[in-house]
């Protein structure tokens, strides 16, 4: 079928309205037939596929027969009128004209009325019927000539009553063919726009069902076909709770969404209603599996991990019996379950991003991100931008295209801010008026971007001191004291230093020599009498270094001793600790590669330094 079907009332009209419609499809591409039917013949035809242009009683049966057919009526103008009108009194002489046309006919009633033609009479019929009784009482009132269209002259001959055909001008065909163009690209346009609906329902990774005002289905996709073992054609136009009773619950208890059951199947559901004159007029259900839905967490969580923005400690990983740890563990537990800022007070080395990343993952924003920066390890200028984040051109050597700060990275997650209690005051205030708007701007721009974040800060200084000398912000700790957690050091511990050794040596062996060291009774004594100022962080450096020169498998006093540089390593050479250890890995180098080139290019150093080395330590 052509795009548009132009309907001729009369053969003779075919040439004019040809020339016109190859001119239009010559400027639009548009294809465009001409054809002259007859109404049965039009009216039996498919235009399913076609927008068609007509005029008259043709128009009008057509809009009546097809509703469903897009019908463009040409106009009946005054110009075409007034033209007939002048041939009627040319060709006949008549003195009074009868004007009768279908009732949808389109043409210009000011032409009755005008003073042209005072006697004028004007009839409208809607059906073929009405046609005879119209020219009977035209005839009875002395009228000399009848104006209009193809059916009515058709029965005018037939009575031999004078009859003018009113005639289809160039005007009339352009502005009916403009018309038909305009409603052609609209429906091309509606129609991708609902093919563009109909991919994405189909393609949204989610069962989707919309129902009308009653509850009824009008849309079922095709997930929602696989979920639920039915076609979409088997339940339109039915009662949604007939499909699916289980929808009940979500729609009067839990419309923001909760989980349901379908054939055995876990699934999200959520009632979305869609109100016109707050009237719910439609609505909206979407289901997604729940297995689905925590494949998408783990992804994220995933990405977040390549970032470095996921925290890989929980609870489970804080080693240790004595009342002191449990104590600060069931604290920090409690303090997970709540949406409030963290003070993290403890020496250096007690593990404080260990428990913040595990509040973090005991709490409602596990799923998000968990940021951390080291407030002390960057200037004032680099915090603020690492912080902040800034747009282009913000200062020089500034990024083209911008940078997110750590604060939006960490949008409905947590943000560690560890040694907070090194910012300068400068900084102070900027993380003040975070944690009161809850809002940032970044370096160079003059917007500011909300952000739904979590604080949890760890310092090793006494705050308040800090405070009364004017260090630190009396209304800023305030802010971060919300909560506060003291972590006790090592030494308060006791026997919670032999069974994190223990781990440590175990997991540190595992990956080192694979020889698997133990502690005597001796060695337990020493490591429990030592005071162990850096807390974890030194014992995981004393078990590195017992893994890597112990080579009896029994760790005694006397190796804690070396390591701890309480007494010097015997050697024949009465060499330092520090040299020692050099020697040990040069020997392992040198049986580990075929030739000395090999060796320096391994240890990444020069020959001429290897073999000076080699020769310091005896090894040549």
């Amino acid at each position: 079928m052509p795009d548009l079907l132009f309907l001729v009332p009369s053969e003779k009209f075919i040439e004019m309205v040809c020339r016109i419609c190859n001119d239009y499809t010559t400027r639009t591409g548009i294809q465009i037939k001409v054809e002259c039917l007859t109404i049965a013949e039009a009216i039996t035809a498919d235009f399913s596929d076609s927008i068609v242009i007509a005029r008259g009683y043709m128009a009008y049966m057509l809009k009546r027969v097809k509703p469903e057919a897009s019908v463009v009526e040409i106009p009946m103008s005054v110009y075409d009128i007034l033209e007939a009108a002048r041939c009627a009194r040319k060709e006949t002489g008549a003195k009074r004209l009868a004007f009768i046309a279908a009732d949808s006919e389109d043409f210009e009633a000011s032409v009755i009325d005008s003073d042209f033609f005072p006697d004028i009479v004007g009839y409208r019929y809607k059906d073929e019927r009405e046609i005879l009784p119209y020219l009977q009482s035209a005839r009875r009132l002395g009228i000399d000539a009848i104006l209009c269209g193809d059916c009515v002259y058709e029965y005018a001959k037939q009575v031999n009553y004078p009859a003018v055909l009113i005639g289809m001008g160039e005007v009339s065909v352009q502005q009916a063919t403009a018309e038909a163009i305009r409603l052609y690209n609209s429906n091309v346009e509606n129609l991708l726009r609902v093919r563009r609906f109909e991919s994405v329902l189909q393609n949204v990774n989610q069962s989707v069902i919309s129902t009308d005002n009653l509850g009824r289905i009008r849309v079922f996709n095709h997930n929602a076909e696989l979920l639920f073992h039915i076609s979409a054609s088997t339940v339109m136009g039915k009662d949604i709770l007939d499909v699916c009773p289980e929808i009940q619950e979500v729609i009067d208890v839990h419309p923001d969404g909760c989980q349901i059951s379908i054939r055995g199947i876990s699934v999200f559901a959520r009632y979305s209603p869609i109100y016109i004159s707050s009237e719910v007029s439609a609505a909206v259900i979407t289901m997604q599996e729940i297995s689905d839905i925590q494949r998408i967490e783990i992804n994220i969580r995933n990405q977040l991990r390549t970032k470095g923005f996921v925290a890989q400690h929980t609870f489970d990983d804080i080693l240790g019996t004595s009342s002191a740890i449990r104590k600060t563990v069931e604290f920090a537990k409690k303090f997970s379950i709540t949406d409030f800022n963290v003070l993290l007070i403890g020496e250096t080395g007690t593990g404080k991003e260990v428990f913040a990343q595990s509040i973090h993952n005991m709490s409602s924003r596990s799923s998000g991100p968990f940021v951390a920066v080291n407030c002390a390890s960057l200037s004032d200028s680099l915090l603020e931008s690492e912080l902040f984040g800034y747009v282009d051109g913000a200062f020089t050597g500034a990024n083209r295209k911008g940078k997110r700060g750590l604060f939006e990275l960490a949008n409905n997650g947590t943000i560690f801010l560890d040694e907070i209690g090194e910012i300068s005051p400068y900084m102070q205030n900027r993380l003040l008026r975070v944690i009161e708007a809850r809002e940032i701007m970044r370096l160079g721009d003059d917007s500011v971007i909300p952000v739904n974040i979590r604080i949890i800060a760890a310092t090793n200084r006494n705050l308040e001191r800090l405070v009364e000398t004017g260090e630190f912000r009396k209304d800023l700790l305030y802010r971060l004291d919300v909560l506060r957690l003291n972590i006790p050091p090592l030494r308060f511990r006791g026997k919670d230093i032999i069974l994190i050794f223990k781990r440590f040596m175990h997991d540190i062996d595992s990956n080192n020599s694979g020889r698997m060291h133990t502690l005597d009774s001796s060695a337990e004594k020493v490591l429990l009498s030592y005071n162990w100022d850096g807390n974890i962080r030194e014992l995981r450096n004393i078990c590195e270094r017992l893994s890597v020169i112990v080579e009896h498998e029994v760790i005694n006093a006397s190796d804690i001793d070396i390591c701890l540089g309480k007494s010097a390593i015997t050697c024949d050479d009465k060499l330092s600790f520090e040299d020692s250890i050099i020697k040990k890995e040069l020997e392992s180098a040198l049986s580990s590669y075929s030739s000395k080139k090999e060796m320096a290019e391994a240890l990444g150093m020069d020959r001429t330094t290897l073999y000076r080395k080699l020769k310091k330590y005896g090894l040549v």
